[in-house]
C-alpha cells in the first residue's frame, strides 16, 4: 500500500483506491502517523495522505474555514478530486489550551535556553521568561482551545467526514512521559527510535494511553486532565475503528 505525503513538489497522483486524508501538526508527526496508520490500515483499498500545518492557534471566529482551506490547498498540490477522498481525520497537540490562570507563572530566573516557557509537571504549572512571553503564547494556545472546542463537535467538512483527534501534550510527551523541551535532534532521534516496530507497540501505546472508549468523553476528559501532564489520547478510538474493519 502506497502512503502519500505532503512535499512542496507532489506531482500528480493516480489514485486508485478511497484516500483517508490526515492532519497533523509537525513533519515529525507526519513520518510516524504516516509510518503506523499506512500499516493499519492496508489490504482495506485504502491510502492515506499525511499534511502537516499548525492550523488551530490561528484566531478565528470560523475554524471549520480554516480546515476547508488546508484541505483544498492539500487537493490541489497532491492532485487528488475532492470524490477520492473518504474522510479526514485531524490529530492536534493539546499543549497549554486546557491551562487554568493560576498554573501560568511567570519566572524568568529560570533557564530558557530551548523555548521562552517550560512545562512544569511537579508543581502543576507553566514557567513563562516574561509577561511578554507569556502573553504570546497563552493567547496562541487560547485560539487552540476555541478552536478545537468548535471542531471536535464538526462532523463535515466539504461534505466529507471529519473528526479531531488529540495527543496530550504532545507526542514526544507521550511517547517518554517527559514534557522537557528537546531540540530538533533530540525530537528526531525520539520518533525514529519508536518507528519500524511492530504495528502493535502502535495499537498497544494508545490504547494504554488513552482518556476512554467514548468520543465525547475522551473529550471531557481531556479538558481536565491534560493540567495534571498525564500523557494521554483519544486515538484509541480511531485505531479501533480500524482493526473492527479489518
Amino acid at each position: 500500500m502506497k502512503t502519500f505525503e505532503m512535499s512542496n513538489n507532489e506531482g500528480v497522483q493516480k489514485v486508485m483506491n478511497k484516500v483517508v486524508l490526515f492532519i497533523v501538526e509537525g513533519a515529525l508527526d507526519r513520518e510516524f502517523f504516516g509510518y503506523y496508520f499506512s500499516e493499519l490500515i492496508e489490504n482495506k483499498n485504502l491510502e492515506i495522505y499525511v499534511t502537516n500545518g499548525d492550523l488551530l492557534t490561528k484566531f478565528t471566529r470560523n475554524p471549520e474555514r480554516l480546515i476547508e482551506k488546508h484541505f483544498n490547498s492539500a487537493l490541489k498540490k497532491s492532485k487528488f478530486l475532492k470524490g477520492d477522498i473518504e474522510r479526514i481525520v485531524h490529530i492536534c497537540d493539546i499543549d497549554g489550551s486546557y491551562f487554568d490562570e493560576h498554573q501560568i507563572k511567570i519566572s524568568p530566573e529560570r533557564d530558557y535556553s530551548l523555548k521562552n516557557y517550560e512545562y512544569n509537571p511537579f508543581l502543576k504549572c507553566i514557567n513563562f521568561s516574561s509577561e511578554f512571553d507569556k502573553e504570546q503564547i497563552m493567547k496562541s494556545w487560547n485560539n487552540k482551545r476555541n478552536n478545537q472546542e468548535k471542531l471536535c463537535h464538526t462532523k463535515m467538512i466539504e461534505g466529507i467526514r471529519y473528526d479531531l483527534y488529540y495527543v496530550s501534550l504532545y507526542l514526544e510527551h507521550l511517547l517518554l512521559g517527559q514534557c522537557d523541551h528537546k531540540t530538533s535532534s533530540q525530537k528526531k532521534d525520539i520518533i525514529y527510535d519508536k518507528l519500524d516496530k511492530e504495528i502493535n507497540f502502535f495499537i498497544d501505546l494508545f490504547e494504554l494511553k488513552k482518556d476512554s472508549d467514548d468520543f465525547d468523553e475522551s473529550w471531557d476528559k481531556i479538558r481536565e486532565s491534560s493540567i495534571s501532564f498525564i500523557p494521554s489520547s483519544n486515538l484509541n478510538i480511531l485505531i479501533n475503528e480500524y482493526i473492527k474493519n479489518k
